[in-house]
C-alpha cells in the first residue's frame, strides 16, 4: 500500500498506523466504529489506553494526508460517531478505480461491444502492480479483501481475453494468459480462452497439452474431471472446428439452436472467423446472472454464411522441414517390418517440432494405415505425477483397443497401477500401489504391454517435450529404447538441445540412449529467407508485399513460431496486402517484433538466455571461447543459439559473435536487475583475463590497467574488469 500526492510518496508511519489506514480504505466512505478498529488493530494484545493510542494514530494520519487535502478544506479522515470515516473520493483509490473499470468492461461485453470492453478491462488491469494489501495478511479482514480483489482481477483477465478473442487479437491473448493459466489451472474459463488463442495462433499441440495438464491437475487435486464446456472445446480442437472453416451442427445437419446449458461456459471458444471480416459469434450457452442481469445472451444472426462442414479444411504446408520429414517417414515406415527405429528431433521452442510430428502422423497414415500412432507430451510443474507421458500412452491405447489392452495388461495389473490409477483395482477394491521398492518391475511391465500390443498392430510412439520429463519417465524410455530391436515399435522424441537441459543426470540418460543402433538425431534450425517467403505466402496469401518477408527475416529469429506470431500481430495492425515503402514496413514490423521477441526470450532455457545476456553485455561482439568461459558452458550451447538464429558471426570482423535480432540487446539489458547486470559484467571481465599459460583473447586486458589500448574493445575490457 502506498499513498502519493503529485507523484511524491506520502510517509504513512509505522506498520500499525499503515494497518489503520488500510482498515479504513476497505470501508471507504463508511463509518468504522472505534471498537471495531481497536479489535482489528490489536486483537488480544490491546494497550491499556487503546482509545487514546488509536486517536494518536488518527492524528498522525491526518497530518500525513494534510498536504493532499489543501489548506482550505477539512481532512479526509473525520470523526463521526461512533467511529471514524475516510472520505476520499473513490477515483483517488486505485482499487476502487479498478472495480469501476471492471464493471464497465463487463457491461460492454454483455452488450456485444468487445472493443470498448477490451479497452476498459485493459485499463483496469494496468492498475495492478502487485498483490493488494499483501503486507497486512495477518489481519483477517484485509486478507479477505486481498483475496476478493485477486479473484476480481482473474475474472477481469478472463473477460479481457474473451473480448480480445472476439476482436481476433489471439497473439495478445496468448501472451496475457500463458503464465496465469498455469498458476490458476482450476479456472477453466481462463484455460479455455488460452486453448482457443493457442489454436488460432497455429499452436494446436500446445492447446491440447494445456487441456491434458488441466485435466490431470483437477483429477489429482480435487478428484473431478473438467467441465462439460471444456470437454466440448477439447473435442472441437481435435476435430479442427475452431479455425473458422467448420461449424458445429446437430446430427440432422442443421445449425445448432440456442443452447440453454449451465453458465460454466466458454463463450469465445465457439466463435467463427470469416475470412477478412470481424469474428462472428455463433449461438452460445446462456450467461450466468453475474454476467448479464437477465441471465440470457441474445445472439445476432451471422453476417457471413459459414462454409459447409463437408468443405475441405485448408491446411498449411510444412515449410523448411522437408528433409527432416522425409528422414522420419523413412525411419518409421520400417516399423511394420520389425525395424524399431528411435528418432530424436532437437531444437528450442518455436522451431516447429510439433508441426513436424503432426505432419509425420499424416504421412504414416497415408503410407501404411496399419501403423498406429500414439502421441503424448511431458509436463513439468507442481501436481504433475511421475510417468505422466506413459499414463497418456496407456490411456489412449486402452481407449483405442480396449479388449487387446485389457488382455495385455491383465498380468501386470498391480505393477501398472502407478501409471494408470484406478484402471484395474487390487484385491481389496482400491488402486494397487505397485512396487515402489523395485520400480524396474513397473518399467519392465510397461515395456511388455507395449511389445504385446505392437505385435498385434505396429506402433509408433511420439513423445514430445521430453526435456520436461521426470526421471522415472526417462528410465522407462531408456529401457524401452534398449529392448525395442526386433519389435514393430518405433519411437519419435522431441526436446530441447541436450546441452540446454536442466540437470546433468537427465542429459546423460538421453545421451546414452541416443548412442544405440537404429537411432537418428535431427537438429532443427532457423528458417532461410526462401522459407520465410513461402511461410508468409502460405499464411497471408500470394499477393502479399514480397518485401514483408525480407523485413521479417531481418527483424526476427526466423523461427516458424516467431513468423506466425508476427503475421498475426501485423494483420491486426493493418492490411498486409497494402503496398508500403520500406520505411513504412519497418515502422509496422519493429514494434511487433519487440513484443514477440520478449515472449520468445521468456521461453528459452536458462543456459541459452544467460548466453544471450552475456552477448548483450559484451556488445557489439564477443569471441566464442570468451563467451563459453563467461557462460560456464561448452561450445554446444553456443552452436545451439547459432543454429536457432539467435547469434551469428557473419558480417562481424574476426568472427566475433553478435546478437541477431535488432533490438535484442536493449530488450535483454532492460529486463536485468542491478545485481544481475553486475554479475554478468563480472563474469565477462573474468573470462577476458586468461589463466596462467594461456594467450589473452583479442581485446582483453593484461598487465597494468594503464597499459595503452590497441582498440576500443580493449578499453571496454579494462573498464569492465575494473568494475568487477
Amino acid at each position: 500500500m502506498a499513498a502519493r500526492n503529485r507523484y511524491r510518496d506520502i510517509p504513512l508511519g509505522p506498520p500499525r498506523r499503515r494497518t489503520l489506514l488500510a482498515l479504513l480504505l476497505i470501508r471507504l466512505g463508511r463509518v468504522v466504529p472505534t471498537t471495531v478498529l481497536i479489535e482489528e488493530l490489536w486483537r488480544d494484545a490491546r494497550p491499556r489506553q487503546a482509545v487514546a493510542t488509536l486517536q494518536s494514530h488518527i492524528s498522525h494520519l491526518r497530518s500525513s494526508l494534510a498536504p493532499a487535502v489543501g489548506a482550505d478544506r477539512s481532512s479526509f479522515l473525520r470523526y463521526r460517531a461512533p467511529g471514524y470515516v475516510l472520505g476520499l473520493p473513490p477515483e483517488q483509490v486505485d482499487a476502487y478505480r479498478f472495480e469501476q473499470l471492471f464493471s464497465s468492461g463487463r457491461r460492454y461485453l454483455a452488450d456485444r461491444n468487445p472493443l470498448a470492453a477490451r479497452d476498459h478491462l485493459t485499463r483496469a488491469l494496468a492498475l495492478w502492480h502487485g498483490a493488494p494489501y499483501a503486507e497486512f495478511l495477518a489481519h483477517p479482514s484485509l486478507a479477505d479483501e486481498s483475496a476478493r480483489l485477486e479473484q476480481m482481477r482473474l475474472t477481469a483477465l478472463e473477460a479481457s481475453a474473451e473480448a480480445g478473442l472476439l476482436l481476433g487479437r489471439t497473439a495478445e491473448v496468448v501472451t496475457e494468459l500463458e503464465r496465469e493459466a498455469r498458476q490458476h489451472p482450476a479456472r477453466e474459463r481462463m484455460v479455455g480462452h488460452l486453448m482457443t488463442a493457442l489454436f488460432r495462433s497455429g499452436r494446436q499441440a500446445e492447446a491440447l497439452e494445456m487441456y491434458a495438464w488441466t485435466r490431470s491437475y483437477l483429477a489429482e487435486e480435487f478428484g473431478v474431471d473438467t467441465s462439460a464446456e471444456l470437454q466440448q472445446l477439447h473435442t472441437a480442437l481435435l476435430r479442427q472446428e475452431l479455425d473458422g472453416r467448420r461449424r458445429p451442427t446437430t446430427p440432422g445437419g442443421h445449425d445448432r439452436p440456442e443452447a440453454t446449458a449451465p453458465s460454466r461456459q466458454l463463450r469465445t471458444t465457439m466463435s467463427s472467423m470469416a475470412a477478412g471480416t470481424a469474428p462472428t459469434p455463433l449461438p452460445e450457452p446462456a450467461r450466468c446472472a453475474q454476467e448479464a442481469p437477465d441471465g440470457v445472451v441474445r445472439t445476432e444472426p451471422a453476417a457471413t454464411p459459414s462454409p459447409s462442414p463437408s468443405e475441405p479444411r485448408v491446411t498449411y504446408p510444412l515449410i523448411g522441414r522437408e528433409r527432416e520429414l522425409g528422414l522420419l517417414v523413412a525411419a518409421m515406415a520400417g516399423t511394420a517390418a520389425g525395424r524399431g527405429h528411435l528418432a530424436c528431433v532437437l531444437g528450442l521452442s518455436g522451431l516447429g517440432k510439433t508441426h513436424l510430428v503432426m505432419e509425420l502422423v499424416q504421412r504414416l497414415r497415408a503410407l501404411d494405415d496399419s501403423i498406429e500412432t500414439i502421441q503424448s507430451t511431458a509436463f513439468s510443474g507442481e501436481g504433475v505425477p511421475p510417468y505422466w507421458p506413459w499414463t497418456q500412452v496407456l490411456r489412449q491405447l486402452s481407449a483405442a483397443r480396449p479388449e487387446e489392452f485389457r488382455a495385455a495388461a491383465a498380468p501386470f495389473a498391480e505393477l501398472l497401477a502407478p501409471l494408470l490409477p484406478g484402471w484395474l483395482p487390487g484385491e481389496n477394491g482400491g488402486p494397487s500401489p505397485g512396487d515402489p521398492r523395485n520400480p524396474f518391475r513397473t518399467h519392465d511391465a510397461l515395456c511388455e504391454v507395449l511389445f504385446t500390443l505392437s505385435a498385434q498392430r505396429p506402433l509408433v510412439l511420439l513423445l514430445e517435450d521430453v526435456h520436461r520429463a521426470d526421471a522415472a519417465t526417462l528410465d522407462v524410455l531408456r529401457l524401452l529404447a534398449n529392448r525395442r530391436h526386433g519389435h514393430p515399435l518405433g519411437i519419435v522424441l522431441t526436446c530441447w538441445d541436450l546441452e540446454t537441459w536442466p540437470g546433468i543426470p537427465r542429459e546423460g540418460t538421453m545421451t546414452e540412449m541416443l548412442r544405440g543402433p537404429n537411432t537418428q538425431i535431427l537438429r532443427l534450425g532457423a528458417l532461410t529467407l526462401p522459407d520465410v517467403n513461402a511461410l508468409v505466402e502460405a499464411h497471408a496469401g500470394p499477393d502479399v508485399d514480397r518485401r514483408l518477408a525480407e523485413v521479417l527475416h531481418r527483424q526476427s529469429v526466423s523461427s516458424p513460431s516467431f513468423i506466425l506470431q508476427m503475421l498475426s500481430l501485423l494483420s491486426e495492425a493493418g492490411d498486409l496486402h497494402t503496398p508500403r515503402t520500406p520505411d513504412e514496413l519497418l515502422s509496422l514490423v519493429v514494434p511487433c517484433a519487440r513484443k514477440v521477441l520478449r515472449q520468445e526470450f521468456a521461453e528459452l532455457p536458462e543456459p541459452v538466455l544467460r548466453l544471450l545476456r552475456l552477448c548483450a553485455v559484451a556488445a557489439p561482439g564477443v569471441e566464442q571461447d570468451v563467451l563459453c568461459r563467461a557462460a560456464g558452458g561448452g561450445a554446444a550451447i553456443v552452436e545451439s543459439a547459432i543454429r536457432q538464429g539467435l547469434l551469428t558471426s557473419a558480417g562481424h570482423p574476426g568472427d566475433r559473435l553478435r546478437l541477431v535480432p535488432p533490438g535484442a540487446r536493449e530488450l535483454l539489458l532492460g529486463e536485468l536487475t542491478g545485481e544481475e547486470d553486475r554479475l554478468l559484467h563480472a563474469a565477462y571481465a573474468e573470462a577476458l583475463t586468461p589463466a596462467p599459460g594461456e594467450v589473452a583473447p583479442r581485446g582483453s586486458v593484461t598487465g597494468s590497467p594503464t597499459a595503452p589500448c590497441e582498440s576500443g574493445d580493449t578499453g571496454y575490457g579494462r573498464q569492465r574488469h575494473g568494475q568487477a
